[in-house]
């Protein structure tokens, strides 16, 4: 995962993206202030490594599908991290990324 813009917080200028993932699946960013550690319940594909509280990019537009090649981005904005309620990340804050996707089986 990478993430990309200006080093100016009011900017409003980030680009998540995520790649080696499976291709065509469903999936979403997922933010936090905190690193956390859940590990991956069975048939997960991964941990969870955000604290409390977390945000979803899952709003219009937000959610993504892997491509062909197993990578997503989202052009967002610093001035909305989707928190409860939505608040602005401000120079001298990190900010922690993970990208989740939704796998499915087939059987």
């Amino acid at each position: 995962m990478s993430a990309t813009g200006s080093v100016v917080a009011s900017d409003n200028d980030l680009r998540l993206t995520a790649s080696g993932l499976p291709a065509e699946q469903l999936g979403i960013f997922v933010t936090s202030r905190l690193q956390g550690f859940i590990p991956g319940p069975g048939g997960s594909q991964g941990s969870f490594c955000l604290g409390l509280p977390f945000g979803r990019f899952n709003g219009p537009g937000q959610t993504q599908t892997s491509d062909a090649t197993g990578s997503f981005s989202l052009e967002t904005g610093t001035q909305q991290m989707p928190l409860t309620p939505p608040v602005a990340a401000v120079a001298g804050e990190t900010w922690n990324f993970q990208a989740c996707i939704a796998t499915t089986t087939r059987g």
